[in-house]
């Protein structure tokens, strides 16, 4: 897909055109939430499509994931360390949860949870974000 191929506008417009085509699936939802997240501009439609998609499937953690770290980024810490710990619970051996958890612990100033969340991340041989893990894991010691 152009989201692996590093073509995220041209990523984008592929999950709207899917999800018109499939206007109820979550994890389409999910995705495109995932991948508007990135850019500031893009923050409340990703807000609004991972509401939408966590409606529809409350109990996976990787949309639980994607709207706790949308929340994160739009600075509602308390709902977003909910999502993010029932995430974790749910899927422990997911790298991408215990950073975005471990993130959310450290702005908070709970440091020992947010150390603990990012040595469990950088546990995994490789996930995307094992840099950002690494320097915010460094800038906690």
């Amino acid at each position: 897909m152009q989201e692996r191929a590093g073509n995220p506008p041209a990523a984008v417009d592929a999950y709207r055109r899917a999800i018109e085509r499939e206007p109820d699936s979550a994890g389409l939802m999910n995705n495109l939430a995932y991948l508007l997240s990135g850019d500031p501009a893009g923050r409340d439609e990703a807000l609004a499509l991972a509401e939408r998609a966590y409606a529809r499937a409350p109990g996976s953690p990787a949309i639980a994931d994607t709207l706790g770290w949308i929340l994160y980024q739009k600075g509602e810490l308390d709902r977003a360390e909910r999502l993010l710990g029932q995430a974790a619970q749910a899927a422990p051996g997911l790298p991408a949860i215990r950073y975005h958890l471990g993130m959310v612990y450290a702005k908070q100033g709970k440091t020992a949870e947010a150390r603990r969340e990012l040595e469990e991340a950088l546990k995994a041989p490789a996930f995307a974000e094992a840099e950002e893990a690494r320097k915010a894991l460094e800038a906690l010691k």
